[in-house]
């Protein structure tokens, strides 16, 4: 299978897929492979090479995500966008 994957910031290219399938919650998956690259959010990476593998893991307690848009949406409101001083 292939996808379009994010592979660094901006940039989306097709990757090959050999499987997949939902991860459960707290289950440790054995990446079954000691060569490549495992890609995080785009920006993250962790290099497989040689011998040593890397297991992942699924938490529900990951890293918190910001919603941009709802979050500058709601300073504009609050006006926090806005000045009385002159423009120079």
């Amino acid at each position: 299978t292939v996808i379009n994957a994010p592979i660094a910031p901006g940039l989306v290219l097709p990757v090959g897929v050999l499987a997949w399938r939902p991860l459960r919650t707290g289950e440790l998956v054995e990446i079954g492979t000691t060569r490549g690259v495992v890609s995080f959010d785009g920006e993250r990476e962790l290099e497989l090479v040689g011998t040593t593998g890397a297991t992942v893991r699924l938490a529900e307690d990951g890293p918190l995500c910001v919603d941009v848009t709802a979050v500058m949406s709601q300073a504009a409101r609050a006006g926090l966008f806005r000045s009385d001083r002159p423009v120079v």
